[in-house]
């Protein structure tokens, strides 16, 4: 980018930068080939088994911030 390009890019947090390149923000080839490395583990089929799992930690999280009326979404 140029320096002038850097100068209208929104400012963000050293602690999100890590987070600025991930899969949904790349074109192809990068796209493709990091699709290619975890497209097996979200199958319907998977992602199916994980559904309850990932449904209890949810509903613990909230019923956590109702009774806390917080929660630290990084920590907890």
């Amino acid at each position: 980018m140029t320096p002038e390009q850097l100068r209208k890019m929104p400012w963000v947090p050293p602690m999100f930068r890590p987070l600025e390149r991930n899969m949904l923000d790349l074109d192809a080839p990068d796209h493709t080939r990091l699709r290619g490395l975890v497209h097996k583990a979200f199958t319907p089929s998977l992602v199916g088994q994980m559904r309850d799992r990932v449904q209890t930690l949810a509903d613990e999280l909230l019923e956590r911030v109702m009774y806390e009326g917080e929660i630290d979404l990084i920590k907890d």
